[in-house]
């Protein structure tokens, strides 16, 4: 069912977030190891601190070697692990939306004909056959019911329109979610911070993984 593949994706974006959260939890390991000389530590967290802004901003090293760093490095993670479900979630929107598309295009062209049929409208015949011995007689089609034909397929093809978006906008719908949450480049929203992708601590529950909070809203 819907929720099931939503967890599938999820699960996939989790998996594709491994080497990342891997390779931040060595840097946090190292930035906690008081046996590693501080100018060492300080260098990996001026890197650290470029590559997330937002996150350590206002610590210092001694910080993290007193463990006043452990919520700010949880946030982050579940950011990261957020991001890359957020990516996975596109992905499966995209692949809705192309299969959705084709059917679109097929009623649009429906619509694009009933247009050319009411435009060039005209007086008719229809040959109506009867009896058994192939006979029959024409019937004649007036302009205006040729066009009120064509008015019917098109109304047809704006309400197959509008059922088609709304079946689309459901089913891409508890994605959209996992997607707005942590991702949006086009927002100017000060809880996220600049040049990154990642919302700073505040704009989401981080006491949550994304999971849970995807969860949460589907």
């Amino acid at each position: 069912n819907a929720q099931e593949q939503l967890n599938e994706v999820l699960k996939e974006g989790a998996k594709n977030a491994g080497a990342e959260v891997n390779a931040l939890e060595q840097t946090y390991k190292k930035l906690t190891n008081k046996n590693i000389a501080e100018k060492e530590r300080q260098k990996l967290l001026d890197e650290t601190n470029k590559k997330y802004p937002g996150y350590f901003d206002n610590l210092n090293t001694e910080d993290f070697l007193l463990g006043k760093a452990t919520k700010q490095y949880n946030n982050l993670r579940n950011a990261i692990i957020g991001v890359a479900q957020a990516k996975a979630a596109q992905a499966k929107v995209d692949e809705i939306a192309a299969k959705y598309l084709e059917e679109e295009l097929k009623i649009k062209d429906e619509m694009l004909k009933a247009n050319l049929d009411y435009r060039n409208a005209k007086e008719t015949s229809v040959w109506i056959q009867g009896g058994t011995a192939g006979g029959g007689t024409y019937q004649i089609v007036s302009k205006e019911e040729n066009q009120r034909s064509a008015q019917e397929r098109f109304k047809m093809g704006t309400n197959k329109l509008k059922k088609l978006a709304d079946e689309r906008n459901q089913e891409i719908k508890p994605y959209m979610k996992v997607i707005d949450k942590f991702i949006d480049p086009l927002s100017n929203d000060d809880s996220k911070t600049p040049n990154s992708p990642y919302k700073v601590p505040g704009s989401t529950d981080t006491t949550k993984s994304p999971t849970e909070n995807s969860a949460e809203n589907a």
